[in-house]
């Protein structure tokens, strides 16, 4: 693992990376759509006798336990006409495990396929499994636990990209409270979530309305909503969880009232919202403080072109951003490298990495119990699901934990994540320096390096 410090370029250009066997095929026939169409009808009967063992799977899928220090709650919740879920630790009290899927299950599982146009009847028919999906290790509405003396839970908001809603990143946001967070998902009304139940949400939009004069004025619009509707989440204040189990702590329990920090992090275009929040708050006076910003795979089409010269402000803001192959095209990328290089002015943190071997949809859920179709929309590279997500996890605390951003609390998960982070920002891969085998998970040979300034 070579380390570019301070370059925020890529490593790897893009017309120099590899591809999978099934990716190379596609876009081989993706020139001959006629024999596309000929290859294609004798796999018709073949995927129609798999899908019914494609979907019990599904259906005995289950999310597994965080592996951070505290037990997860989990709570659905409106506030302000947003749907949100929150994750926290929890007390030890009995609970059941939570759904995957929010209410109207039904509803949202349907969303997945009629948002690209399938009647109802069929995306409900055939997403019927997505509903029976639960979050072992985890409990519905339990009882928050209080932080030890003179502590705060941590604040976290997470953004979704397109076609998410708050169940597809549940394996990150629960991990990340299993560290001592209590970490909030929201579904944004701007047409990107696949479905929610807030009053004022269009359905999901595959194009621009007609008022926008292009697809970027469009993106810039959702892009603007979408932070407002983050930073008016953090000016909510104590309101906030009124409604929620969490009501039952005092103010002073939590990071926001503490000291006024809170952490974003975002996944696609979520990704992109993040990154903008960040710059956003550090240059307004009297702003929550972020503590840290993680964006996962972002896609920074219609953030504003002031990300690109952020004030020297955002430089306060520790910044990851962690890459799929996917998002490294050349026009993100080359958006990418000026924002990180604002984030890490003046001596600022910002590390810009890429687990190798990934794809898009590999920071979700859906490789845990949907890989193979995940794989064959090529959203999914040849790792196992399992490892792709736990590398996305691991990388995720351990930033937020050596930013501050979680209290360090000594559990061997939390020390490999921040020895693995430290390794990628300084260079050294933890294999080498030991001379002792690493977890795959935790192993920064398995990272590539776009740029980075170290922690102070």
């Amino acid at each position: 693992m070579s380390l570019p410090q301070h370059a925020f370029t890529p490593s790897v250009p893009w017309e120099h990376r590899s591809w999978l066997w099934n990716e190379r095929i596609v876009k081989w026939l993706s020139a001959r759509p006629a024999l596309a169409l000929l290859l294609l009808a004798p796999l018709l009967p073949l995927l129609l006798l798999l899908a019914p063992l494609l979907a019990l799977w599904v259906a005995r899928s289950s999310l597994p336990p965080p592996a951070g220090a505290y037990a997860v709650g989990v709570h659905d919740f409106e506030h302000s006409s947003l749907r949100l879920r929150v994750w926290y630790p929890r007390a030890a009290a009995p609970a059941p495990p939570p759904r995957w899927l929010p209410q109207p299950r039904a509803s949202y599982a349907a969303a997945y396929l009629t948002s690209l146009g399938a009647p109802y009847w069929l995306g409900a028919l055939l997403t019927a499994p997505l509903r029976l999906i639960s979050s072992r290790g985890m409990a519905a509405d339990a009882p928050p636990l209080r932080p030890p003396h003179g502590q705060s839970w941590h604040l976290v908001l997470f953004s979704h990209g397109l076609l998410g809603n708050v169940a597809p990143y549940s394996m990150v946001c629960a991990s990340i409270a299993s560290h001592g967070a209590v970490v909030i998902a929201l579904e944004h009304t701007d047409g990107s979530a696949v479905h929610t139940e807030a009053a004022a949400a269009p359905p999901y939009l595959t194009r621009p309305p007609q008022h926008f004069a292009d697809n970027k004025a469009w993106r810039a619009a959702q892009v603007e909503l979408r932070v407002r509707q983050l930073t008016a989440l953090l000016r909510a204040g104590g309101g906030l969880l009124a409604s929620t189990p969490l009501a039952s702590l005092e103010a002073e329990d939590l990071s926001l009232a503490r000291d006024g920090a809170v952490a974003l992090v975002g996944h696609s275009f979520g990704g992109g919202t993040v990154l903008e929040t960040a710059a956003a708050l550090a240059a307004e006076e009297g702003a929550p403080v972020v503590s840290a910003c993680v964006a996962l795979d972002p896609w920074l089409f219609g953030c504003s072109d002031a990300l690109l010269s952020a004030p020297i402000a955002a430089a306060k803001v520790p910044t990851l951003c962690l890459m799929t192959q996917s998002l490294m095209f050349p026009t993100n990328a080359d958006a990418i490298g000026p924002a990180m290089r604002n984030f890490s002015r003046d001596g600022g943190t910002a590390l810009w990495v890429e687990a190798a071997g990934t794809r898009h949809q590999e920071a979700s859920d859906f490789v845990l119990f949907a890989y193979p179709l995940i794989r064959a929309s090529f959203m999914a590279g040849a790792l196992p699901g399992s490892l792709s997500l736990g590398r996305h996890i691991a990388a995720t605390v351990g930033f937020l934990s050596c930013a501050g951003a979680l209290r360090v609390t000594g559990d061997p998960t939390q020390r490999k994540s921040m020895e693995l982070v430290g390794a990628l920002a300084s260079g050294e891969a933890p294999s080498k320096r030991r001379g002792a085998r690493v977890e795959a998970e935790y192993d920064a040979s398995a990272f590539l390096v776009h740029g980075a300034t170290a922690f102070a």
